[in-house]
């Protein structure tokens, strides 16, 4: 979410979990796939516990997004603006991907 702020100090990417969800659908996934690289774990999110529940939700709420997503990558630097239940709630959610932290 950091390329979204106006003037972040470092490089860095924004988007949107729909923005995310069609890049692996349709191009990232599929592209992978074609070149022999399917074996290749796809993360998403990569940010903060926060955006956990309705991030992971709405990627994997795209069938074609979701044959290649492996797992979900989490930051911890908001911990106290999120329960660790929301890990839970993930897992129970989707037991099929994993969570790195």
């Amino acid at each position: 979410m950091d390329g979204n702020i106006p003037d972040f100090p470092f490089n860095c990417m924004g988007c949107t979990a729909e923005q995310q969800s069609n890049f692996i659908g349709l191009n990232l996934g599929t592209t992978l796939e074609t070149k022999g690289f399917a074996s290749i774990k796809i993360m998403v999110m990569d940010d903060q516990r926060i955006l956990l529940p309705k991030w992971t939700e709405t990627v994997l709420a795209h069938l074609e997004a979701k044959k290649y997503v492996a797992g979900v990558a989490v930051h911890w630097y908001g911990d106290l603006l999120s329960p660790p239940i929301a890990l839970t709630s993930f897992h129970e959610k989707f037991p099929n991907h994993f969570i790195l932290a």
